[in-house]
């Protein structure tokens, strides 16, 4: 384990979500193994880079991201294999409501001729709630 690719994970994790919530979504590619895997929430499973940026795609044609942070990154580097996670917070706008997300993220990546690609993902949200404004009544 090294700090030096500790910090390029996390530079990578940086860069791969400003990518996406800047609408960059052709630079995604970079960022996947050709043969990623990403689990959904609801268990549900998708491969492959093509897919994988294909879902952000249709994320972004549905939403508007109004907001997106990252609370933390986390890297456990083991020779040429990386996990990482962190947490995020995310406001979207999605059919003409407004939505807040608080959740995390867990990656796996590997070192393939000095770059790390996520080869493997999963988001763990907590359950979304629409923002309506009220304040509930005591």
């Amino acid at each position: 384990m090294t700090k030096n690719d500790e910090k390029k994970v996390e530079q990578l994790i940086g860069e791969f979500n400003r990518a996406w919530t800047d609408g960059r979504l052709d630079d995604l590619y970079v960022f996947f193994d050709e043969r990623v895997v990403a689990i959904a929430p609801n268990g549900g499973r998708m491969e492959g880079r093509e897919a994988m940026v294909k879902s952000f795609r249709q994320f972004l044609a549905m939403a508007r991201v109004e907001d997106f942070r990252v609370t933390g990154i986390g890297v456990d580097v083991f020779d040429s294999t990386a996990v990482a996670r962190f947490g995020f917070v995310v406001r979207y706008e999605l059919n003409g409501a407004s939505y807040d997300e608080t959740g995390s993220e867990i990656l796996v990546l590997v070192k393939s001729d000095e770059t790390w690609r996520i080869v493997w993902r999963t988001q763990m949200p907590v359950p979304i709630e629409p923002v309506t404004g009220d304040t509930p009544p005591n």
